[in-house]
């Protein structure tokens, strides 16, 4: 262990910016095969640890727990290297000497061990005790496990995966239908908006749901010109909230509290005519909103005057009017043709009127103040006070 630190300290002690391109790429393909290696060294310490059961003269119920404690190892992570040593070493020797070698990663070891053990010990079980018949399976996983790890030596950690799930389909279809039920019942979503005024959002789908998520995401996520300054996750963002946008406005959506689903912003009239001292806008859910983003929103919505006295209690309570009148729009739509933002392409029906002079400012809800706008470039011309391009 003595060298292992004195070579890596060697490797640490070299500056890479020194290095020529070349050289560079041949270090981070090096370093990523001798991780391999050192990985099948910790594995397989791991295995005879775990087997002896050293764990306990720390106290520790078992080798992950161990990990846990002493090595600051992630619970799920701990119990992974666990399952993966003991398959290594009495299981899978084709999976072990591919990683001592470096051919394949930790990541690639990991999927290969659950997906191989998995199956292999439903085929065992199948076989109902019957000596030929646990041989039998036995045999198809050796053989399997030889020729997936070969794939594995040339694929990623994920392609690997699904070359490992196809071969289990074929030996053992009836554990790949329960797999996929059970990946089926542990879907999640999680929705919650944070004390920053953010809305963070965790979960899993399984692969069907997953891919109809992706696959709309994606249909909207694109780059919208060569030069389009988003992240490609500010990009999946933007495409998710365009795909809530665009289903509320089909108003498909069932009532709830006997309105269609909607985004409703409280706003007083000196905070949306841009006075000092105003307060925020404020939305339900997620909290205060810069009296520029009510504004934004006010640009084309429905309108409803609520007259409070001095405790804020409701005295009076008009009734909702749209901004843009359904023939005002018709009338934009056939002028502008979509986003009026040079190179943008969104279409008509995904668009805001937006008041080049506010309406709160006294701007008239009139042709020539209005022009179409796709959501984002609204933003920019609010938020981020970009200009506004011309109107025809």
């Amino acid at each position: 262990m003595g060298e292992l630190r004195s070579a890596v300290d060697g490797v640490l002690g070299q500056d890479p910016c020194e290095l020529a391109d070349v050289e560079l790429a041949e270090r981070l393909v090096e370093l990523e095969r001798e991780i391999a290696r050192l990985t099948a060294a910790q594995l397989a310490a791991l295995a005879a640890f775990d087997a002896r059961g050293a764990y306990q003269a720390d106290g520790c119920g078992s080798a992950a727990s161990w990990l846990r404690k002493m090595a600051r190892v992630a619970p799920g992570d701990a119990a992974a290297r666990v399952r993966a040593a003991r398959r290594l070493r009495d299981e899978q020797p084709h999976v072990a000497a591919a990683l001592a070698d470096g051919d394949i990663s930790w990541p690639h070891a990991r999927v290969l061990s659950e997906q191989i053990g998995r199956t292999a010990q439903r085929l065992r079980l199948r076989a109902g005790g019957q000596v030929d018949a646990i041989d039998a399976a036995d045999e198809v996983v050796r053989s399997a496990e030889k020729l997936l790890v070969d794939a594995a030596r040339t694929l990623d950690p994920r392609d690997t995966a699904k070359v490992a799930r196809r071969w289990q389909h074929l030996v053992d279809p009836d554990g790949f239908d329960r797999d996929a039920e059970h990946a089926f019942h542990r879907r999640y979503l999680n929705v919650s908006a944070t004390w920053g005024g953010m809305v963070r959002i965790d979960g899993e789908l399984d692969a069907e749901g997953g891919q109809t998520v992706l696959s709309a995401i994606q249909s909207l996520a694109a780059p919208d010109r060569p030069t389009d300054p988003r992240l490609p996750g500010q990009r999946r963002a933007d495409a998710l909230v365009e795909l809530s946008r665009r289903v509320l406005d089909t108003g498909a959506l069932p009532q709830s509290g006997g309105e269609k689903p909607h985004i409703t912003v409280a706003i007083s009239l000196d905070a949306l005519e841009g006075r000092l001292g105003h307060e925020p806008g404020e939305l339900a859910k997620t909290g205060p909103i810069s009296a520029e983003t009510a504004r934004r929103l006010a640009c084309d919505a429905g309108i409803t005057r609520i007259i409070t006295g001095a405790d804020s209690e409701p005295l009076d309570i008009g009734r909702r009017t749209r901004v843009i009148p359904s023939a005002l729009r018709r009338a934009l739509i056939h002028r502008d043709q979509g986003c009026a933002w040079h190179g943008c392409d969104m279409p008509p029906e995904w668009t805001d009127a937006h008041h080049i002079t506010h309406w709160a400012d006294g701007g008239p809800t009139s042709l020539h103040n209005l022009v179409l706008l796709c959501r984002r470039h609204h933003r920019a011309v609010h938020e981020s006070g970009q200009p506004l391009p011309q109107p025809p």
